[in-house]
């Protein structure tokens, strides 16, 4: 089950409060966009999340945020192992800007087959961004951020 907002979702990268939630149908690599989060003609970049997630924001909102993931990769804290690529080289390398159209978003498909999304997503808004999940792994995500709460508490 999921909860009604707001709830905290856990990350190894950072706790995020998802503030509202919604279903949406996703129809030829387009989202439709519930509500007036985006605006018609804004730029956002799309990112991937190593919780298996996409991350929406509006590019305003991304160009300081990627600046500093910049800063972090170049003086080398990215990188455990030399095969695999750390989580901040995936969020930098997998970056798309798109245009918000007819309150819809396109999204390429590389993104969504990382993300496991099919027809219908969650779209997960926080205070910054928004969040699109694959519906069962959302639930699976919010059932251990509860676990989590319970086995601190």
């Amino acid at each position: 089950m999921i909860h009604q907002p707001p709830f905290t979702i856990k990350s190894p990268l950072h706790d995020v409060t998802i503030i509202a939630w919604h279903k949406v149908s996703l129809r030829n690599f387009h989202v439709a966009i519930p509500n007036q989060h985006f605006k018609n003609g804004e730029q956002i970049t799309i990112t991937v999340h190593p919780d298996g997630c996409l991350l929406l924001y509006p590019i305003t909102t991304w160009t300081p945020i990627e600046n500093m993931l910049k800063k972090l990769a170049t003086n080398k804290l990215e990188r455990a192992s030399k095969s695999e690529p750390s989580a901040l080289e995936r969020l930098l390398n997998s970056v798309s800007n798109e245009t918000i159209h007819d309150q819809r978003v396109g999204i390429p498909e590389m993104f969504l087959n990382y993300a496991a999304l099919d027809d219908e997503v969650i779209w997960a808004e926080t205070a910054t961004h928004v969040q699109l999940w694959q519906p069962a792994r959302f639930a699976e995500k919010i059932a251990q951020s509860n676990n989590h709460d319970v086995e601190n508490a």
